[in-house]
């Protein structure tokens, strides 16, 4: 089947995007926190520091870094990130109205057996269990219909 994007929605993309971009940052910033880190020790020990004329010491800033940094990176990762994609999507929605959005196909996916995907007893290590068998379909039995006479039935007491 074929299908076109016509147009994306903005406020759902910056409630995903900025949570995303929130925890990119994040991870980011501790990573580049302790490069930085690193970086301040092996500058520290070297006899440039004195010639340098740094009014602080390399070793006390590498802490601090590690607080600040990852908050910083994260809340300006997600704040400008979800900025830039806000005016893509707002390009694309433009652009959309005047040639047209993303076409693409899909096939609906093969289903596989479970069997043949989760592994026996043997080969996880466990023993096997017993699994019982699947209840039975209810069956829906009529009542029997009512019984027909040819000539016109008296159940009742005979009336004289």
């Amino acid at each position: 089947m074929r299908y076109e994007i016509k147009s994306l929605s903005v406020w759902s993309f910056v409630k995903v995007s900025f949570f995303l971009h929130l925890v990119i940052g994040f991870v980011f910033g501790l990573f580049y926190a302790a490069m930085l880190m690193m970086v301040f020790a092996v500058a520290s020990s070297a006899p440039i520091d004195e010639m340098a004329g740094l009014p602080f010491d390399l070793q006390a800033v590498g802490p601090l870094l590690m607080i600040i940094l990852p908050i910083v990176m994260a809340v300006g990762g997600a704040v400008f990130g979800t900025l830039f994609g806000v005016v893509v999507i707002a390009a694309y929605n433009l652009i959309v109205r005047m040639v047209g959005g993303i076409e693409f196909d899909l096939e609906p996916a093969a289903l596989q057996q479970v069997s043949s995907i989760t592994p026996t007893a043997s080969q996880s290590g466990l023993t096997p269990r017993y699994v019982a068998p699947p209840p039975p379909s209810p069956v829906w039995n009529p009542p029997p219909p009512p019984p027909t006479c040819d000539p016109p039935c008296n159940s009742g007491p005979e009336q004289a």
